[in-house]
């Protein structure tokens, strides 16, 4: 038997074979934007961060929450003059969170409840007494029911 020599085809060679010219360009256009994403956040150690996005000279930034975008913030300046580096007509920077950005998702811990042993054995006293008081109510409020 002869071995298939069939290789994966590339996205872009993909892409030429379906002739979606519309497909095509958006994920040119993608690409582009994550080339300069690592470009300008790379260097500044700003992995979860990508640029999303350019409108009339401002410079949108996704964040995963809002403790990176407090760090942005803090790098505004280092991210203006390396956005202006790679995009020259860059004039402000804009920032918002995304949370589809982080890279594990957000749990909660819930800590349960500790009862003393002090708590345990007063209630447990007086739960049976409680039950007994709840029979004779609902027994007057309802003779019929048994």
């Amino acid at each position: 038997m002869a071995r298939q020599k069939h290789q994966p085809l590339s996205v872009q060679r993909l892409l030429q074979q379906q002739a979606d010219p519309k497909l095509s360009r958006q994920l040119n256009h993608q690409h582009q934007w994550q080339q300069i994403s690592q470009q300008v956040l790379g260097p500044l150690n700003l992995e979860q961060c990508r640029i999303t996005a350019m409108k009339n000279g401002t410079v949108f930034i996704d964040c995963p929450s809002a403790v990176w975008m407090q760090r942005l913030k803090q790098l505004r300046p280092a991210l203006l003059t390396a956005c202006r580096k790679a995009l020259p007509a860059t004039i402000s920077i804009d920032f918002s969170v995304n949370p589809k950005l982080s890279s594990k998702p957000i749990t909660t811990n819930v800590a349960s409840p500790v009862v003393s042993s002090v708590t345990a054995s007063t209630s447990s006293r007086e739960i049976p007494e409680e039950v007994k008081k709840l029979r004779e109510s609902l027994k007057q409020k309802a003779p019929h029911g048994e």
